[in-house]
């Protein structure tokens, strides 16, 4: 009964090398990195937001979405159509003002129609100034008597 289960396993294994070059790869389109990146803090606000992925993700049905600390959608987009391989989406964001942000993705997998989604958080913090001197209109404006 052993000596079966070996010769069943050993069977097993020499099919999956000799077939499995042939047999199609189950990958998803997962999210490789974005920027500004996941959890990122930064002083000036994105002029675009972009995410790429691990594989070719499908024009049609592919968007990236972004929104306010209170969940309201500020701007959509999708598959960036400059990229010719078509691994990233894009969203051009209006102006931001200071605060936590986040990108919700949904990605269709170009080779077999797979689904994968998740989200990404950024926060916009205003850069620290050092305190102003006297600007040259203040100086301008000083009259000598």
């Amino acid at each position: 009964m052993r000596t079966l289960r070996r010769m069943v396993a050993w069977l097993g294994l020499g099919v999956l090398v000799c077939l499995g070059p042939a047999l199609p790869l189950w990958a998803h389109a997962n999210l490789l990195r974005s920027l500004p990146a996941a959890d990122a803090v930064v002083t000036e606000p994105p002029p675009l937001i972009r995410a790429w992925f691990s594989e070719e993700v499908a024009v049609k049905g592919s968007v990236m979405r972004l929104y306010d600390g209170a969940d309201k959608v500020l701007a959509a987009g999708g598959v960036d159509l400059k990229d010719k391989d078509h691994e990233s989406m894009k969203i051009t964001p209006p102006l931001l003002a200071p605060g936590a942000y986040q990108v919700r993705w949904h990605a269709i997998s170009a080779d077999d129609n797979h689904v994968t989604e998740d989200v990404f958080r950024f926060l916009v913090r205003p850069a620290t100034h050092a305190p102003r001197g006297p600007t040259p209109a203040f100086f301008s404006s000083l009259r000598l008597k």
